[in-house]
């Protein structure tokens, strides 16, 4: 006795917590938006929003002051943040908050010390040292807070989990399998 079971049709279910790609996970992510303030504000600059001219809203940069460093010394500034305020960073693991406080300690000794040799070189006004830093520690601090207890990666888990599941429904007939549209 031969048997055919018939291919009817397929369910899909879907299950991503509410987002249907990645750009959640790229803003919780990206520190490109911390960088550029910092950026900015060593260069004497802000972003804002303006008009084009036919009306339509545009970003422009525009100078506001003098910058805080000359240009060596902003890409040198910079150049040390992005080695520490990136996406692998904050995937790293503190255990508790005293670890953060001695992490951002000796963060703040070290940035001090490397802007403090480099004065002279990249133009930083003394008046301005100190503001430099304590600007920079404004953004570092609660980035690095994300470390703690590995919260961070643990949160995003959900952002990036994905289920799927795939059902057939098959008629019995006979012996053989038969899929609507092929040919035996």
């Amino acid at each position: 006795m031969k048997q055919e079971q018939e291919y009817e049709g397929e369910g899909i279910s879907n299950n991503n917590k509410g987002y249907n790609d990645m750009n959640a996970l790229i803003i919780r992510l990206d520190t490109q938006n911390v960088l550029d303030h910092i950026r900015h504000f060593l260069e004497g600059k802000q972003e804002r929003v303006a008009l084009n001219k036919d009306g339509e809203p545009v970003m422009i940069t525009k100078q506001e002051v003098d910058p805080k460093a000359n240009t060596k010394g902003v890409y040198g500034i910079m150049a040390w943040l992005q080695n520490t305020v990136n996406t692998q960073v904050v995937q790293g693991n503190l255990q508790d908050f005293a670890d953060l406080d001695n992490y951002v300690f000796n963060y703040r000794m070290d940035l001090a010390e490397y802007i403090m040799k480099n004065l002279i070189n990249w133009n930083v006004a003394p008046e301005d040292y100190s503001g430099i830093i304590d600007m920079i520690m404004l953004q570092v601090k609660p980035f690095m807070s994300r470390l703690v207890k590995n919260k961070e990666r643990e949160s995003y888990a959900n952002t990036i989990r994905h289920t799927e599941s795939k059902g057939h429904t098959l008629k019995e007939k006979g012996g053989a399998w038969k899929v609507k549209g092929m040919r035996s």
